[in-house]
């Protein structure tokens, strides 16, 4: 099963001053592939169903919510206006924000089902 979205709208923002109308931006189009196969066994009166389920089989970083500056996951426009930062983190870390992320990478899951 594949899915393509062609990327969310989001109200660009610079220093958190609207620079445009609300969700006249648009994020980066997205796509994603799944795959699903499973096989039934039949032994000694029981079905055995065997699966293989691969979510995100490309392994593809969709960016699902982004800054309102640059309309990407990855960063903001904030940090090159910031100039050192004291203490144990750097001026990234300072800015990273967990809210702000990518679509989880891929997913294999192989199960067994026993029916009698």
């Amino acid at each position: 099963r594949g899915k393509f979205g062609s990327g969310l709208p989001y109200t660009p923002e610079f220093l958190n001053i609207r620079k445009a109308f609300e969700n006249t931006g648009r994020s980066e189009s997205t796509f994603n592939l799944d795959f699903k196969s499973q096989y039934i066994y039949s032994f000694a009166g029981m079905d055995a169903l065997v699966f293989l389920k691969v979510l995100n089989l490309l392994d593809t970083r969709n960016e699902e919510v982004v800054y309102n500056d640059t309309g990407r996951a990855g960063y903001t426009i904030s940090t090159a206006l910031i100039g050192t930062i004291r203490g144990v983190n750097s001026r990234d870390d300072f800015f990273l924000n967990p809210s702000y992320h990518f679509s989880p990478p891929r997913q294999v899951l192989l199960g067994l089902t026993l029916t009698y």
